[in-house]
């Protein structure tokens, strides 16, 4: 019965979402679409059979359920908030005039610039037999990735990533795919799952920009239909394997007759709504409101105890509260309505950038367009991590952008 009731409401909000703005890239039906497993699965009867994730046996609340009504209400006004400023229509014959802006050598020269500091890294990791390797020992191997700052450099593998795969889109030419799949080799050999699913969920991000060129290059015979489904299955597959070789999904921690239907549970979001839950509800420790703290989290992680910056940190390992964790530990009700708001205004904003289809808008789209979908899992938007990518971007655009010597009119063909 709970889980028709919530059914019927996603299937409302969706309604809803296309009434206010019926534009494939609307973040307030990607969001719908993507909370939509794991309410569904939330509602499920599950058993989690060791005792630290006893307080993911509880049924979902009648907290959390209005915790994420409020939410998706102010996120909805967010996304209106800037759709009454630039307005909802349009946004497709504006694409149609912008070419990628970059030069393809300089941007290349960057994702060489990154490929070679992953190299050097991955050189002192020992991960080259990973296979052979225990799940700590290949704990130990991932920690010696990190070069300090220096590491911030293979984000050009990222950003190279993006920007010719719209390239690519926009001259119908494979090659421009290289670099994505380069980078996703060496973020799969690494074991490194976000980068990993970044590069994809922007790819998925650029082919819904333009579906057009995604369905002529992607579907447009029935080979390049077989290639793309084969791609997406062994992404997927890969990523099961990431996680045996680090251990995780190794030791059953529910009652589910199959192993596989756990990860998926799992990675759905549907523990994280139950985590929220717990913690709405009172079943776990709760610290006192940051007040702000986790708002402004890309400048105070430097700053404060990063200790009061993770209210995760009594979920035990699976740990992934929705990105309302953060909200509801920093204000309480009143976060479920501040930082959802902002997060619709900024994706928006965001998807907004990637129409002018620079560099920094291409890139800040494909973060916009990952935060929706994180979003049932984590905060993308004020994450520390993001703060950075976002100005390698700009670095990036900085030195690679064309300067353009006359106007340029371009449509897409």
């Amino acid at each position: 019965m709970v889980t028709l009731a919530a059914l019927s409401v996603l299937v409302l909000g969706v309604l809803l979402a296309r009434t206010i703005w019926p534009y494939r890239l609307n973040p307030i039906l990607i969001g719908v679409l993507i909370w939509a497993p794991a309410v569904l699965l939330s509602t499920l009867p599950r058993e989690f059979n060791l005792p630290i994730y006893s307080h993911l046996n509880r049924d979902i609340g009648l907290g959390v359920t209005a915790a994420m009504l409020i939410s998706f209400i102010y996120f909805s006004a967010g996304v209106c908030a800037v759709l009454a400023v630039v307005g909802s229509s349009g946004w497709d014959s504006r694409l149609l005039r912008q070419p990628v802006n970059v030069d393809d050598g300089r941007m290349a020269l960057l994702f060489c610039l990154g490929f070679l500091v992953f190299a050097y890294s991955f050189s002192r990791t020992g991960l080259g037999d990973v296979v052979s390797l225990e799940p700590n020992e290949v704990a130990e191997s991932r920690l010696r990735l990190h070069l300090g700052p220096l590491s911030f450099v293979t984000l050009f593998l990222d950003i190279g990533a993006v920007v010719f795969l719209a390239r690519m889109l926009e001259t119908r030419r494979f090659i421009y795919g290289l670099p994505a799949v380069l980078a996703t080799v060496c973020y799969m050999m690494t074991l490194q799952k976000s980068p990993t699913v970044f590069i994809a969920l922007s790819a998925a991000f650029l082919f819904m920009l333009q579906p057009a060129a995604a369905r002529e290059m992607l579907f447009g015979t029935p080979r390049r239909g077989l290639t793309s489904v084969l791609l997406v299955l062994v992404v997927i597959g890969a990523l099961f394997v990431m996680n045996a070789l680090r251990g995780i999904g190794v030791i059953p921690m529910t009652t589910f007759e199959w192993p596989w239907f756990e990860q998926v549970y799992i990675y759905s979001g549907a523990t994280a709504i139950l985590n929220l839950s717990a913690s709405i509800e009172g079943h776990v420790p709760l610290d006192p409101p940051t007040m702000g703290l986790l708002l402004a989290k890309p400048i105070t992680w430097h700053l404060v105890d990063r200790n009061l910056l993770d209210p995760t940190r009594y979920f035990e390992g699976i740990n992934a509260a929705t990105y309302l964790v953060y909200p509801w530990s920093d204000f309480r009700w009143a976060g479920f309505a501040i930082t959802p708001f902002l997060t619709g205004v900024l994706t928006t904003l965001f998807f907004r950038m990637a129409l002018r289809r620079t560099i920094y808008g291409l890139v800040f789209g494909a973060i916009a367009f990952k935060a929706v979908v994180f979003s049932v899992n984590t905060d993308v938007i004020f994450d520390p991590t993001t703060l950075i990518q976002m100005a390698i971007a700009l670095v990036a655009h900085a030195f690679a952008a064309r300067r353009w010597s006359r106007p340029v009119r371009w449509q897409a063909t």
